[in-house]
């Protein structure tokens, strides 16, 4: 059996491409790229909103608690919940790459210093802390006094 083609042959025409006028690919074109912006602009519009409606809660819940602790801290709320947020992620992300390095009380001693408070209370010691903050002297054999 045969194909046959009933579309008579005059009436078929190939086109090789789209018979699209320049200024009608540079409008679509033009309205891709406002289309690629305006939702980048929301996107980042909405991730801003979002981290200041949580800036804006940490600073309050931080000025709240300094309050009422009698706390001193070194800078304002907000600052503080930044400056208290960088300190403990620097802090964990050196732990996960040099666990030796960072022990609990130096955690600690850092937050104190920039919450405003005395760094005298006794703590229990803790089983990550491996380190201790006074410095040892090595000899040159590498024995430590």
């Amino acid at each position: 059996m045969n194909a046959v083609n009933l579309i008579p042959s005059d009436t078929r025409t190939r086109s090789d491409g789209l018979n699209v006028s320049p200024p009608t690919l540079a409008l679509m074109g033009g309205l891709l790229v406002a289309l690629i912006a305006a939702v980048l602009y929301v996107t980042a519009a909405n991730t801003v909103s979002t981290r200041k409606s949580e800036l804006a809660q940490v600073t309050a819940g931080v000025a709240g608690w300094t309050a009422a602790v009698g706390a001193h801290p070194t800078a304002e709320p907000g600052e503080l919940a930044v400056l208290v947020r960088a300190l403990l992620t620097g802090l964990a992300m050196q732990r996960s790459l040099e666990p030796d390095t960072v022990s609990d009380e130096l955690a600690v001693r850092g937050l104190c210093a920039l919450l405003g408070l005395a760094d005298d209370a006794p703590r229990p010691e803790s089983p990550r802390s491996t380190r201790s903050s006074e410095p040892t002297e090595t000899t040159m054999s590498g024995a430590t006094s």
